[in-house]
This record gives structure tokens, sequence and C-alpha cells, in this order.
């Protein structure tokens, strides 16, 4: 699995493609469906930096599907998260909306006290495809200021749509707007962040 996670960091397709057939041996071996939830979270995860939007939510599906079948709610919280960028990316706003707030459902079920503050990458980028970009803003500075305070360094897939948000504000909004979003993301916590922008 680490040596998957090395491709995807250096972007190597044929390397992936390696790992994705001894993970296919591994399930047949094993008998362990975890293995193939694996390779499809893996090439996922590739599509989506290859830009594949389709390659990427087929493959979202199989891990969906999988880790649904197999009760590994880590993952199945996990795939909403992904899901969600290639969503927006294609348009389904509504349905990258749902599988965001579906993210933040069973990481509470999974954890009540739960305050994740990884997904507000996904939160942040809903919002920007929302044209909300004041809103993509807050919480972009808010995920910034918890990801430094919990010793957070999103993956490379992650990091993507973050910095396109904070390109996007930063040449776009007027500084006095962007200081004075930076002293309201200040002390907003990840729930208070979900109930703000999670609303039906």
């Amino acid at each position: 699995m680490s040596l998957c996670r090395t491709a995807l960091r250096d972007k190597d397709n044929s390397a992936l493609e390696n790992y994705s057939d001894q993970l296919i041996e591994l399930t047949a071996k094993s008998n362990d469906r975890t293995w193939e939830m694996v390779r499809a979270h893996m090439n996922a995860e590739m599509a989506r930096m290859n830009n594949d939007l389709e390659r990427a939510a087929e493959l979202y599906d199989v891990s969906l599907r999988i880790s649904d079948s197999i009760g590994s709610k880590g993952m199945y919280a996990a795939e909403h998260f992904n899901k969600s960028f290639v969503e927006a990316a294609r348009g389904n706003i509504a349905e990258a909306h749902n599988l965001v707030k579906r993210y933040y459902q069973i990481r509470k079920e999974i954890d009540p006290e739960s305050e994740d503050v990884y997904g507000l990458i996904a939160v942040s980028n809903l919002l920007l495809h929302k044209n909300d970009l004041r809103g993509a803003a807050e919480v972009s500075m808010a995920a910034r200021r918890l990801f430094k305070e919990q010793n957070i360094i999103p993956d490379p897939a992650d990091e993507k749509p973050l910095k396109k948000v904070e390109e996007d504000y930063k040449t776009t909004l007027l500084q006095e707007t962007q200081d004075s979003l930076k002293i309201s993301s200040a002390t907003m916590s990840v729930d208070l962040i979900i109930s703000k922008y999670l609303k039906d």
C-alpha cells in the first residue's frame, strides 16, 4: 500500500499499474477483498490526478461498493470525500454536496466526537464550484490553521484543489475582504463550518 502511495506522489502510472497487478494476486491468494478495494482506490486517485474524471468516478464507485460490503467504514467515508472532487469538477454540484455531507455523517457515525479537519478541503472545493468564493476562502483559511495546529499535510491529490481555492481568492478578492475572512476563520471549528455551509 505504501508503494502505491509513493507511485501516486511521483505520478508514476507504470509503477502503480505494476503494484495494482500485485494487489490482484494478493486478493486471489488471501480471498480478502480489502486489497481489491485498495487497488480501486489507488487507481481512482491516479485517474483524478490525471484529470480522467470518468475513470476516477467509476473506480471510486468500485471502492465504495467493496468498502460498504466488507464493512470498511473508514474507506467508505473517505471515498465519499474523494468522489466529491470528481463530481464537482464534472459539474454535478448537487451530487458533490451530498457526497461531502454524507462523508461528515459517516465520520460522526464512526466517532461522534470527531471534528474531521481534513474534510474541509472538500467543503472549500465544493464552495468554489458553487461560485461562493468568499465561503471557499473562509473555509480554506480555517483548514490551513487547523492543519498547522494538528500537523496535517494533505496528500497531493487533495492539496491541488485547496491551492486552487487559495490562488483564486488571492487574485480575485480585495485585500480587505481577505483580511476580514482571515479574522472570521480564526475561530471557526469544523462543526461550525459544517452547520454554516453544508445545510440543505
